[in-house]
């Protein structure tokens, strides 16, 4: 989780579960050590040096950030609120990564990492890491599921078929962001994320002619299945939004469907 969730009542419940969670710290919170979070962890020895690249976003440059790792275990003090609170201390490990040698201008990549997970050794620190770093991949898929896919804006008169529509979904939103990861790859093949069927019919429908023997690549796939959903690749329209690769992926599932029933058609004529 973000910063969002460091809510002391949610760390106290993972706890108190046994869930296995990470979230990153937004506030300084008094701990039982006689000090506030920052310090008390700025102050701990260096565990280890690592790395972490991190990806290009908005304005931000793609670059390979020098990290510093401290960890610890501490207990957090039990916050006032009104009425009282039955709430007691709660003890959890925590990986602070801090980034060293900061480009000039650059706001420096500073994670703040409650867990339930181990952190004495470096690999466990480590490990706590890479699990937050996958949050831009969550992120990302969010983002192909809600605004590509528009997983919110379904309806359905039951709720069980609503998390069926959900689902299924999430598959085609899986699929349509490894399409995106790999838009740039012009070696691998498009059967990575597309059937047999359903790369030869994109191909028909963009192309306009007869599908090679070989599959295309994944980067033909990405800008084809675009070019089907309404985009033109103007200078001012480069990359291709989720929403745009769902339309595409819309419209090449319904000529699909439409191969297949041509074919059963066409497979009855001959029968008879």
């Amino acid at each position: 989780c973000d910063r969002e969730a460091d809510i002391y009542e949610f760390l106290s419940y993972a706890v108190e579960n046994r869930m296995r969670f990470v979230v990153r710290a937004s506030q300084d919170r008094g701990i039982e050590e006689q000090e506030r979070l920052w310090q008390h962890m700025s102050s701990r020895k260096v565990l280890c040096f690592t790395q972490v690249k991190v990806p290009q976003r908005g304005g931000r440059k793609a670059r390979t950030a020098k990290i510093k790792v401290t960890s610890a275990h501490v207990r957090l003090h039990v916050p006032k609120r009104a009425g009282g609170s039955e709430l007691e201390g709660v003890t959890l490990g925590v990986v602070y990564a801090v980034e060293v040698k900061v480009p000039k201008g650059v706001k420096p990549l500073e994670w703040m990492l409650y867990t339930g997970e181990p952190v004495e050794r470096e690999e466990e620190a480590l490990w706590v890491m890479e699990l937050y770093a996958l949050r831009w991949r969550a992120d990302d898929f969010h983002k192909a599921w809600k605004d590509g896919c528009g997983v919110e804006r379904r309806r359905q008169h039951e709720a069980e078929n609503l998390l069926r529509m959900a689902v299924v979904l999430a598959i085609v939103a899986v699929r349509i962001m490894t399409l995106k990861e790999l838009s740039e790859d012009e070696q691998t093949p498009c059967t990575k994320v597309l059937s047999e069927e359903q790369w030869k019919v994109l191909w028909a429908s963009v192309e306009k002619t007869a599908p090679p023997k070989r599959p295309a690549s994944v980067k033909w796939a990405h800008e084809a299945l675009g070019r089907l959903g309404g985009w033109h690749g103007s200078k001012k329209n480069v990359k291709i939004a989720y929403k745009t690769l769902w339309m595409g992926w819309f419209l090449l599932e319904e000529r699909t469907a439409g191969w297949r029933i041509a074919l059963s058609l066409n497979g009855l004529s001959r029968c008879g």
